[in-house]
């Protein structure tokens, strides 16, 4: 349960990859500029420093590769 002036936002895939990263983008509308705030390895994530009442939109981009042994490798 979130507090004042946060929000916890949660996700699932469905893909046939791993996934090891999330990036967290934020913007006031959805077809709006969206700004990068923060990156995860959870499917969970919680904003906080929000104003009550404000709108707020968010868009998930994961990173991911096919196998692990793979994904060690991997620079970015």
């Amino acid at each position: 349960q979130p507090n004042d002036n946060e929000i916890s936002l949660s996700w699932q895939e469905s893909v046939p990859w791993t996934n090891n990263l999330y990036y967290i983008y934020k913007g006031a509308t959805i077809g709006g500029v969206f700004t990068l705030i923060d990156s995860t390895v959870n499917l969970t994530y919680t904003d906080t420093g929000l104003t009550n009442g404000q709108t707020y939109c968010y868009k998930i981009r994961s990173r991911g590769c096919e196998n692990r042994s793979s994904c060690s490798r991997s620079n970015g």
